[in-house]
């Protein structure tokens, strides 16, 4: 799993948070977000794994996702049929 700089910047200050080298306050104004969400990303914060900082929806299918057979459908007629028209019009 690969984490990205905000991830791995958003693990730095919460650890430093638990470890209290930092305040709640401070910690907050870095990543700028509420006390209350550093408060919340501290409960969560587990120091043998970075699996807490992502986003539980990460890596799961949206429900609105387009099938295969109709992704390949609309992808082959915007190469061949409708090739140089842009994403508005081919919508249409």
């Amino acid at each position: 799993m690969e984490l990205s700089q905000k991830e791995l910047r958003r693990i730095k200050v919460i650890e430093n948070a638990v470890e209290g080298r930092i305040t709640v306050g401070k910690a907050a104004e870095l990543l700028n977000l509420s006390e209350r969400q550093v408060k919340r990303l501290k409960s969560r914060y587990n120091a043998s794994t970075a699996d807490w900082v992502r986003h539980g929806n990460v890596g799961q299918k949206r429900k609105w996702r387009l099938k295969a057979s109709v992704r390949g459908k609309i992808e082959k007629l915007a190469r061949t049929k409708y090739a140089g028209f842009n994403d508005t019009h081919l919508c249409e």
